[in-house]
């Protein structure tokens, strides 16, 4: 037996929208729904053991790829440009070494 997928879960798959925090909020809604789905699915005796499973597991599945798609990130279009990066920054090894003042220092003897 499939759960039946809603129209907000539909939007919520769909490429981010141009507002970021409304297309996040949308899909921590559904996160949160899915989670009381599954905790009354687990409190429901009614239903037969084996449909519960499956119903839960495709519950979770929808929940895992909601998850992914809120780790995802908006793409550069829509990502936030407060201000330009520096084209005289050095490059970021460079910098890693030399904010790390406890790294030792790598010298070749070898003449």
């Amino acid at each position: 037996m499939k759960v039946p997928i809603d129209a907000q879960t539909i939007t919520a798959l769909l490429p981010p929208d141009k507002k970021e925090k409304e297309r996040i909020n949308r899909i921590q809604r559904r996160i949160d729904e899915i989670d009381k789905e599954i905790k009354a699915l687990r409190n429901n005796s009614s239903i037969n053991p084996k449909q519960r499973i499956r119903m839960i597991s495709q519950l979770y599945m929808e929940k895992v790829a909601l998850q992914k798609e809120l780790r995802k990130e908006a793409t550069p279009s829509e990502k936030k440009t407060d201000r330009p990066e520096n084209p005289n920054a050095k490059p970021l090894k460079e910098r890693k070494v030399a904010e790390d003042p406890n790294k030792p220092l790598a010298i070749n003897f070898k003449v």
